[in-house]
């Protein structure tokens, strides 16, 4: 197995570190729509999101395409960079995810997760679930539908479309982590803007 360090640490700083320049939102509204589902055509406005989902992108498909070169008949190999991609998949994700400021709270990051899907779902599956999963959310103009619906809709695209692999259920697993932390520590779960998971606000604060 051959590591190109270079493809690496670009997929490591694309999937790693996240935007550093956040759009600035008014405190009164940002504490209103804590208590609202984000609408998707409100989150497609932000452009930050669209940066999001192409360095995520972009960081999976060096991962997938250019880090490691093995034989894939080497299970040895083969179970080795899997492992590995599957590291920094978490890291990142984790990441993106957790926040601290003031209180600790969870960013569902969709925008991030749908460019990873797009390239770790096996093409035809990955772009399905990410239409459906975004299709949904727009239908009823509720933002947190994107992941929750977009993972089974991965799983049965894979299943149908090219079979379930490995990849499938490591991308499976990374839709469904923001939404269950939400759901395990936070009470009433809410996206703010580009999908953000809050703690709601302490009473009398």
């Amino acid at each position: 197995m051959t590591l190109h360090w270079s493809s690496l640490v670009a997929a490591m700083v694309l999937l790693w570190f996240p935007m550093l320049v956040r759009p600035r939102v008014p405190r009164e509204i940002e504490e209103l729509v804590r208590w609202a589902p984000a609408k998707p055509l409100a989150m497609m406005k932000v452009w930050l999101n669209w940066v999001d989902l192409a360095r995520a992108g972009l960081g999976a498909w060096l991962l997938l395409e250019t880090t490691f070169v093995f034989d894939p008949d080497d299970e040895t190999a083969r179970r080795t960079v899997l492992l590995l991609r599957a590291g920094i998949l978490v890291v990142g994700l984790a990441l993106q995810t957790v926040r601290f400021k003031r209180l600790l709270y969870f960013v569902a990051p969709a925008f991030y997760l749908t460019g990873i899907t797009l390239l770790l779902g096996e093409g035809f599956a990955g772009a399905f679930a990410v239409c459906v999963g975004w299709a949904f959310a727009l239908a009823l103009r509720n933002g947190q539908l994107v992941l929750p619906v977009m993972a089974p809709a991965l799983a049965l695209g894979s299943l149908v479309l090219s079979g379930l692999e490995p990849l499938l259920f490591l991308n499976v697993g990374l839709l469904i982590l923001p939404p269950l932390l939400g759901v395990l520590f936070l009470r009433g779960p809410r996206l703010l803007d580009s999908a953000t998971v809050s703690r709601e606000p302490e009473r009398g604060a």
